[in-house]
């Protein structure tokens, strides 16, 4: 027995063009709110019923590469912290200083939304990656840490790409398969 589908729709102010009108095969309900400065959102059904997608990551901090491996993001996101602490480099050593330490880390978080503002078959994804590193070119504690963070929704449809920018030559390219 076919299950009823269920149209919504609701309009900010009196439509002078005629309201946008969805169709939906799938017995999940489709909610569509045009209003000023906002497109069409679907909903995407499939987008947390169906198996992880693999996307490519590759994430470089101006020229040294951070990351450069496929992650699969599904229901449950995806998420990746790297962290090293270790001894600063001898060329930092000051003669009354101890021995000193200094960090680096690259921290990822991918979520895949159930509603994209694409049609269906590009989903929408929550990436969020931020980086720390010393402040100094050589590396040294006196000069204390840096940290830089993108964040942005991207809509990726299958081979599709897509490049995030941030401040300090951060770049994430992206790519699903």
């Amino acid at each position: 027995m076919p299950l009823p589908i269920f149209f919504i729709a609701l309009l900010a102010a009196p439509a002078d063009p005629p309201p946008i009108m969805v169709t939906n095969t799938s017995p999940t309900a489709v909610l569509a709110v045009p209003g000023p400065g906002m497109g069409l959102v679907y909903n995407i059904p499939e987008a947390n019923d169906v198996p992880a997608d693999t996307i490519e990551v590759q994430v470089r901090g101006g020229t040294e590469l951070l990351w450069d491996a496929p992650l699969r993001v599904g229901r449950v996101g995806a998420s990746v912290i790297q962290h090293l602490t270790q001894a600063e480099p001898v060329k930092c050593f000051a003669k009354q200083a101890a021995d000193r330490w200094v960090q680096t880390s690259l921290s990822m978080g991918f979520s895949r939304r159930k509603l994209s503002n694409t049609p269906a078959g590009t989903f929408s994804y929550d990436i969020r990656v931020s980086w720390s590193r010393p402040a100094s070119p050589d590396g040294c504690a006196r000069e204390g840490g840096r940290s830089v963070e993108v964040s942005s929704a991207v809509d990726l449809a299958r081979g599709q790409e897509a490049v995030l920018r941030g401040d300090a030559g951060l770049e994430v390219r992206l790519r699903r398969r």
